[in-house]
Formats: structure tokens, C-alpha cells, sequence
């Protein structure tokens, strides 16, 4: 059974930045890989991990990540969903980036 393991923010530093992707650890020495346009993160601000949910094996997967002010919010299977800047926000995004549990 998955479930959230907290509602909070976890802060974490930046381990990899790429085009594509940022890897970021937290202080617990979990790490989080998050695939987006990385252009759209600013280059600097303190980063944060939030929506972290965890599955009964003990796999945890961060919803979303924040770089200073801007937050970004993904699925749970680590697709991009939105930005706090875009017009939508993660509840209504399109239903086709949607897993199919969450369509109904």
C-alpha cells in the first residue's frame, strides 16, 4: 500500500543538473531524480522535495520540487505535469499524462 510519507518540504542539494534532468539528495541521504526541461528551474535557490510518497517495499518517489520560489509537479510515475507558473495546475492537467488509476 502506498501512502504519503509526509506533507511537508524536505530541503536537499543538488547532486546532478543536466538538460533533462536534476538529481537532488536529501539530508536523510535519499536521493530524487526529477526529468523535465531543466531551463525552466532557475540556476540558483535553496531546493526543496515535497509529496514524497512510499510503497510498501520502502521505494519513495518525490511528487514535486522546488528550486527557490518555483515549484514543479510530477505524477506518480515521474512525468511532468506542471510548473507554478503554467495556466494549469496538477489537478487539471491533461488526463492522457494521467495513469490509468487516476483517469476514472
Amino acid at each position: 500500500m502506498a501512502g504519503e510519507r509526509d506533507p511537508g518540504w524536505t530541503s536537499a542539494t543538488q547532486v546532478f543538473r543536466g538538460a533533462g534532468t536534476i538529481l537532488v539528495e536529501t539530508e536523510a541521504k535519499e536521493r530524487f531524480t526529477f526529468k523535465f526541461d531543466t531551463s525552466l528551474a532557475p540556476e540558483k535557490g535553496d531546493l526543496a522535495v515535497g509529496g514524497i510518497w512510499e510503497t510498501s517495499v520502502g521505494a519513495a518517489r518525490a511528487r514535486k520540487l522546488k528550486v527557490g520560489d518555483k515549484v514543479f509537479t510530477f505524477d506518480e510515475e515521474g512525468a511532468f505535469l506542471s510548473s507554478d507558473d503554467d495556466e494549469r495546475a496538477d489537478e487539471t492537467a491533461p488526463e492522457s499524462k494521467k495513469p490509468w488509476w487516476k483517469i476514472w
